[in-house]
């Protein structure tokens, strides 16, 4: 069964080899460099600049801010001077000795107001951020209380990085300044941790720049970042999520974890397309109001829609035989396990796609035997199987055995769906097929069996089978021909 063509979900880090115009970015004369600045302001991003490229020049080309001190010749006009900077210092200390008599910290100074240090346990948010409305007005979870993975890692002066960065994301800010602490590509990493985190942010494609400033001993950093989405956009697509989201959440309110995951396995896969041609098939919106994209909008997806109902879910990437992909961790019974919708709807030789339970609740072990992720060690290990599909249907077999076997033929053929069945490993599953469909021949004593106990004496019977060789799955299907 062929794979499809997945495409990257998500890649941090710049590109050394990207090229940037450094004549143009950092001028010599003092004219050059505000004009550079002005059309920074107001230009796209130059389409070579890679995901988190950066902007700044090397280690030793950083540019120096510099003051420059103008010599007044004037006697007179320090004398003009004096009075005006004593008031503007007077009414300074009459503003800072109001606010200090109010316990309601003022909306500019909130972000230094709250930037203690949290825990990474709590996972709770400063409350520094206006959030968009619309996001969370009917989650079954409110946005603060989602479990943000990547955040959970973080502390000191990390932690309010990224809260910063998340909140300037968060209200479509086009930039954050006068970051310092950390270098640009320690930013990089936290942008990146941002929008691993944070789905619901699909205006931000992670696509972020960065402009190193050095003042003696002092290095700051801003970050720029890029939206897909306008600020009227963002808002009627947020009500086109809650449209499509609400039912399905409703649908699945008061099950068990192992039954909501299940369930939006199935809804995601039965509701898309897997479609690498479409615009803007990386995002969650096209997946879910769009039913159409790749593996970074399956991922998405999912991780959202987890989200809004208290699992704990992250996204990591990595290679597939057919190049990058995205797929997901989620939390179930308090255990961790992997789960790759996109690979749930493979699509078959005759190009229809199909839905398939190969890839719910694995172990990284068994995830690895196809799948091998990057920075893994950043993400908890999954050896848990009480929440895998196969073991909880019960479809679980160590060797072949005929009675378990045409047990399983019986309940495809009252069903009329295929059957999938989990062997302990490959080779297991191998040694079936050929005991069945092969040199064994298995299939016609089963086949005579059923049509003595099930009373079809005389009609075809029809049967189909497929494999996933790597996972060790056999799939069987039983029909009676008309």
């Amino acid at each position: 069964m062929p794979t499809p063509d997945y495409r990257r979900g998500f890649s941090s880090g710049y590109d050394p080899d990207d090229e940037f115009d450094r004549e143009g970015r950092f001028p010599a004369s003092r004219r050059a460099r505000s004009a550079a600045r002005e059309k920074s302001d107001f230009a796209p991003p130059p389409p070579a600049a890679a995901r988190f490229g950066r902007n700044d020049e090397d280690e030793d080309e950083f540019p120096v801010r510099r003051s420059r001190r103008r010599r007044s010749h004037t006697h007179g006009r320090r004398r003009r001077l004096l009075p005006t900077l004593l008031g503007l210092a007077l009414l300074l200390l009459c503003v800072r000795a109001l606010r200090s008599t109010d316990s309601t910290p003022d909306p500019a100074d909130t972000y230094s107001a709250s930037k203690q240090v949290l825990s990474p346990a709590e996972n709770t948010l400063p409350d520094d951020t206006a959030f968009l409305s619309s996001t969370t007005a009917s989650s079954s979870t409110r946005e603060d209380e989602v479990f943000r993975y990547r955040r959970s890692l973080l502390s000191g002066t990390e932690l309010t990085a990224y809260d910063r960065i998340r909140a300037a994301i968060a209200n479509r800010e086009a930039r954050v300044s006068d970051l310092t602490g950390l270098d640009a590509d320690e930013l990089f990493e936290l942008c990146s941790a941002v929008y691993a985190d944070w789905p619901e942010y699909f205006w931000f494609s992670g696509s972020t720049n960065a402009s190193t400033y050095r003042s003696g001993s002092l290095t700051t950093v801003t970050l720029t970042f890029t939206y897909t989405c306008s600020a009227t956009q963002i808002d009627r697509y947020n009500e086109q999520l809650e449209q499509v989201c609400a039912p399905i959440l409703a649908s699945l309110a008061g099950l068990s974890d192992y039954e909501q995951v299940k369930g939006l396995y199935e809804t995601l896969i039965n509701r898309t397309v897997y479609d690498y041609a479409y615009e803007d098939d990386q995002s969650m919106l096209s997946v879910l109001l769009e039913g159409r994209g790749v593996c970074a909008g399956y991922a998405a997806a999912f991780q959202y829609l987890c989200g809004r109902l208290g699992l704990p879910c992250l996204r990591l990437s990595g290679l597939v035989d057919s190049g990058p992909h995205t797929w997901n961790l989620v939390q179930m019974d308090s255990e961790w396990y992997e789960v790759d919708v996109t690979w749930g709807d493979p699509t078959t030789e005759d190009g229809s796609q199909t839905l398939v339970y190969d890839y719910l609740g694995l172990t990284t072990d068994q995830m690895n035997r196809d799948h091998q992720p990057e920075n893994r060690s950043l993400y908890p290990l999954c050896t848990a199987t009480a929440c895998n599909y196969f073991r909880r249907e019960g479809h679980v077999m160590d060797d072949y055995d005929e009675d378990a076997f045409y047990a399983l033929l019986l309940e495809s053929f009252r069903t009329g769906t295929e059957i999938p069945i989990l062997f302990s490993d490959s080779s297991s599953c191998a040694a079936a097929v050929e005991t069945v469909f092969g040199s064994g021949n298995a299939i016609e004593q089963l086949l005579e069996r059923f049509r003595s106990e099930e009373g079809y004496p005389s009609q075809p019977l029809h049967y189909s089978y497929s494999t996933n060789d790597a996972q060790g799955r056999l799939s069987v299907l039983l029909t009676v021909t008309a």
